[in-house]
């Protein structure tokens, strides 16, 4: 007569490969999460740095020197600077937003040209 079932051996096994396929998958979700949340991190510097790029320009306020700051709300902070270019009245305006603690390399950085006008140093028409 043929007995039908399985082993302790086959059952203590078949737990053991069931139980290391749990654990990866568990650890894969956690590795997807993590890269998610620093995905999402990523996306709402940028778009922070892009509003302090588009802020600065349209106030027209250029700093002549770095301007920083804290972004409220978060945990991030901002820095501004600008730099000359070989072009008269055009400067490189670069904004970079990172973490306020921790990893430096963390951060986004916007880069632009922005036209300044030049300012009127005589009067219209010029001298006779």
């Amino acid at each position: 007569m043929a007995k039908r079932g399985f082993t302790l051996v086959e059952v203590v096994a078949a737990t053991a490969i069931a139980g290391v396929g749990i654990v990866a998958a568990m650890s894969t979700f956690g590795a997807m999460n993590a890269a998610m949340a620093r995905g999402l991190e990523t996306e709402k510097m940028q778009r922070i740095a892009d509003e302090k790029f588009d802020e600065i320009v349209a106030t027209g306020e250029v700093p002549n020197t770095p301007l920083s700051g804290e972004v409220t709300g978060t945990d991030f902070v901002w820095n501004a600077e600008s730099a000359t270019t070989a072009t008269e009245n055009v400067t490189e305006l670069i904004v970079t937003v990172r973490r306020s603690a921790g990893r430096e390399d963390s951060g986004i950085e916007v880069r632009g040209l922005v036209f300044i006008l030049p300012t009127s140093t005589g009067a219209a028409g010029g001298t006779p």
